[in-house]
């Protein structure tokens, strides 16, 4: 069953009178008005709880600043996170790149469709593995040392 929501639109102004009346604090208005505009207040909400102690109350003395503070910390390692994580994506695959042209001779291998396997789903369309046909590759990859390797045989390993 749909539920119904009586809770109606409010502009930044009754956004802002809103906390207000939740006991939150605004050092600048106008900037505040400007970081509802462009995060919006649903996006923000979250990052009221840890400010409240009791549902839509805030703790004494929390002001708009510090609830941005927070949102611009998150934002600032999220952004952190996912510099990081490119970073070892693309050395991973650089590395398989690297072993995957020495295995098969062959500086284009991945254009070559033999050396990928077809999937193959049963009758009740469950995927059925079908890893058996890279024996060779893991065997290659439980011989090196590099992260390719470890990360090649993992992936099969746990397919």
């Amino acid at each position: 069953m749909k539920k119904n929501y009586s809770k109606i639109p409010l502009r930044i102004d009754e956004q802002i009178a809103l906390l207000k009346s939740r006991n939150l604090s605004f050092s600048n208005e106008e900037k505040a008005h400007s970081y509802l505009n462009q995060i919006s207040y649903y996006r923000l909400s979250a990052y009221f709880l840890p400010y409240q102690l009791q549902k839509d109350k805030f703790n004494k003395d929390v002001d708009f600043k510090k609830i941005i503070e927070t949102y611009s910390f998150d934002r600032d390692l999220r952004l952190l996170v996912f510099d990081c994580i490119e970073r070892i994506e693309i050395a991973i695959r650089t590395q398989i790149t690297y072993c995957m042209s020495f295995f098969y001779n062959d500086s284009h291998w991945h254009d070559n469709k033999s050396l990928f396997i077809k999937p193959y789903y049963n009758r009740v369309g469950n995927l059925i593995d079908t890893f058996s046909d890279f024996q060779s590759i893991i065997s290659k990859a439980k011989s090196g040392n590099t992260i390719a390797n470890c990360i090649i045989l993992l992936s099969f390993l746990n397919s």
